[in-house]
């Protein structure tokens, strides 16, 4: 982790972050959050630069993902405890799903799918999209789940939310992690990303926007 990285109050509790700051490389990138996953790439994912000077990986749709194996992964097994996602995605395919995160079977844990909007589904059923994703466009995405709360935000600003959320989770702590594909090898993210993190915390409406707003050059949006 670089040094300081951990005392701001936006990353405490983070326990994992993808900068891509590696800007080549085809075997793994760096988790730069405590406890330092082991992040593998599968087949090769593109590094480009946008003109900002930030590195991200464009995924082809067909072999392209990212993954941890479930034996260095226990920290990102959640039944009942607060945790938030966030991540920048320009999307190129719509119209079947992408998955951008997976643990989830029939009968365990969760995932995030895009289609024409982010689904957050478990094995209690599903948070429905407002159907807002932008194709070829840079958008941040993120999700916070405190109690029998979930809200979903879209460039830092909050689109839906369920007080009252239902959506069992099971441990799932036997399952790999995926990030940009399905458990079942399916519905691989077609499009580039960056910035995929994940925090043991619920988030509050302001740091979702701050983070928007911190980043948002960088993609000149």
């Amino acid at each position: 982790m670089p040094r300081g990285y951990d005392k701001s109050d936006l990353n405490k509790g983070l326990l994992l972050s993808l900068p891509f700051d590696e800007g080549t490389g085809t075997v793994s990138v760096q988790d730069v959050a405590k406890p330092h996953h082991p992040v593998l790439m599968t087949h090769a994912p593109v590094w480009t630069q946008l003109s900002s000077g930030l590195w991200v990986l464009a995924f082809d749709g067909t072999n392209d993902y990212m993954s941890i194996a479930a034996a260095s992964a226990p920290s990102l097994d959640w039944t009942t405890g607060s945790f938030s996602f966030a991540f920048w995605i320009s999307p190129t395919r719509f119209g079947s799903f992408s998955t951008l995160y997976d643990r989830q079977t029939l009968t365990k844990g969760f995932r995030i799918r895009q289609d024409l909007g982010m689904w957050f589904e478990a094995e209690g059923g599903y948070f429905p999209p407002n159907n807002d994703v932008v194709g070829s466009t840079w958008q941040l995405y993120s999700f916070t789940r405190q109690g029998v709360k979930l809200a979903y935000y879209r460039n830092g600003g909050m689109c839906s939310t369920n007080d009252n959320c239902t959506l069992t989770m099971t441990s799932k702590a036997a399952l790999d992690v995926y990030i940009g594909q399905s458990q079942a090898g399916t519905e691989r993210y077609q499009g580039s990303m960056w910035g995929f993190r994940i925090w043991s915390r619920a988030l509050s409406p302001a740091e979702h926007m701050e983070i928007f707003n911190r980043e948002r050059d960088l993609f000149g949006v």
